[in-house]
């Protein structure tokens, strides 16, 4: 869960820096800043929308460095203009990731033998997200895309047969 929390907290802040300049292919949000907007102020909020969102019980704290953050930017039209692009780009991203499959209840009965997840000493917890393999991916599209490819037949590895 602290990967995809830490991934949806990157993409927000990639997404809402790359908007303004467009310098690189984005992630997720192809729209662009409207107007000139500030930077550090747009990175700043999309972090702290993010991670208020994902960790609400230490908004306190997020709301500090926030608020640390944005003393360091100059007040004016592009600053509030970073900040409302910023916050845009995290509520999309969190709304675009809010169905992933994250906190999907699943049923699961561990099994025996080898290869199988078992419950271990001294705790016995339950299995730890069995929705995992449920949950969307962030970049890759099929659970094959990586795999290596089968040994080769018999007759294709022996020299001189």
């Amino acid at each position: 869960m602290a990967a995809r929390n830490l991934a949806i907290l990157h993409v927000a802040i990639f997404d809402a820096c790359n908007g303004i300049g467009q310098n690189c292919q984005p992630y997720f949000i192809t729209d662009k800043a409207a107007g000139v907007a500030s930077k550090p102020a747009a990175i700043s909020a999309a972090a702290h929308a993010a991670l208020i969102n994902l960790f609400p019980t230490q908004q306190a704290a997020f709301d500090v460095a926030y608020s640390n953050s944005l003393e360091q930017i100059p007040d004016g039209q592009v600053k509030s203009a970073g900040v409302l692009w910023g916050e845009s780009v995290a509520a999309t991203i969190l709304r675009w990731r809010s169905n992933d499959g994250a906190d999907a209840i699943v049923d699961y009965t561990p099994g025996s033998g080898p290869g199988v997840w078992v419950p271990t000493p001294p705790a016995f917890l339950p299995a730890l997200f069995p929705n995992w393999p449920l949950v969307t991916c962030f970049t890759m599209t099929n659970g094959a895309q990586f795999r290596p490819p089968p040994p080769p037949s018999r007759g294709e590895h022996e020299v001189g047969v």
